[in-house]
């Protein structure tokens, strides 16, 4: 529907998702399939890996249920890897503090 005030186009019903949102969607779900692996974001919707390829070919729709679910799987792993990231520095940190604690010969063996 055209305003023609304002010479611009307006949405009748806003509850539909134009076609570049729906792409936004798409992409960004996309990308949380990277992200976190096909089996693991399958998983987490509680879908086969073959209903999740069918979600990102567009063959069927993302829902916002399914954004919120990879979300979720995504926020999942970033406490996963914080923690890994923990642990390195840890294992880092053990490992300097024993190097200074053992004093050696001048390189004498």
């Amino acid at each position: 529907m055209a305003d023609l005030a304002t010479g611009r186009i307006v949405r009748k019903n806003t509850n539909t998702r134009t076609f570049g949102e729906e792409a936004a969607r798409l992409v960004m779900f996309d990308r949380a399939a990277s992200h976190l692996k096909q089996k693991r974001l399958a998983d987490a919707l509680g879908i086969g890996l073959r209903a999740l390829q069918y979600k990102i070919a567009v063959a069927r729709g993302v829902s916002d249920h399914d954004l919120l679910l990879a979300a979720a799987a995504l926020d999942q792993l970033c406490r996963e890897i914080a923690a890994l990231g923990t642990r390195l520095r840890d294992a880092a940190a053990v490992q300097a503090v024993d190097a200074q604690a053992t004093p050696t010969d001048g390189g004498a063996a």
